[in-house]
């Protein structure tokens, strides 16, 4: 019995300190935007912009965009932009407009994984914030589609001063969801074996 204690406090204590280190891993979310009503070509336009020069250093990294093959050759970038679509893409908010603004051919769901990272939230001061937003325009490269918002975003999340994400979708076609972080996981199974080690001792 004793031996079963023994590892059942082992296993306690390593799911606590993988827990520990994946709560400061990035914050994910998974993007999804249907763009089967309005065949043709035009553009994708990603925005990570600070809300004042004051805000804390933070970063969107995307990755997983599908479908690669719909995205064009003809790539813009303006400001603190690393990388290109369908590969990494990192975008950082400093006090420039940072931008990347990419020709796609729309007609099929659009999918993206993006991770938030930096100081702005694992360690914010409370200062002012920052927002990252997803943006489809016409060919011209000027009119916004889908969305009702009126400066032509489709989803907007922001990072608030105090580290938080608040998620906003302009449009029924798209949606940003935050996909569970590992940390998560490991704190409930670390709960679950505390309490089976709890009902071992009363035996």
């Amino acid at each position: 019995m004793r031996s079963i204690h023994c590892k059942l406090l082992f296993c306690s204590y390593i799911l606590l300190a993988l827990a520990c280190a994946a709560q400061a891993a990035p914050i994910v979310y998974g993007v999804v935007v249907d763009t089967s009503t309005i065949m043709g070509p035009g553009y994708l336009d990603l925005q990570f912009n600070p809300g004042d020069p004051l805000a804390e250093a933070a970063t969107v990294t995307i990755t997983n965009f599908t479908p690669a093959a719909n995205l064009g050759s003809d790539i813009r970038t303006w400001g603190s932009v690393l990388g290109a679509l369908p590969g990494s893409l990192t975008i950082t908010n400093t006090p420039d407009t940072n931008e990347y603004f990419q020709a796609i051919d729309f007609g099929a769901a659009l999918s993206f994984t993006i991770a938030f990272d930096g100081p702005a939230l694992t360690n914010p001061t409370g200062i002012v914030g920052s927002s990252f937003g997803l943006s489809l325009f016409g060919s011209d490269g000027e009119n916004p589609l889908l969305t009702t918002n009126p400066e032509g975003f489709l989803v907007i999340a922001e990072v608030g001063a105090n580290g938080a994400i608040t998620t906003m979708p302009f449009a029924e076609q798209a949606s940003m969801t935050a996909i569970p972080e590992p940390g998560a996981a490991l704190l409930l199974a670390g709960g679950l074996v505390a309490f089976a080690l709890r009902r071992l001792r009363r035996r």
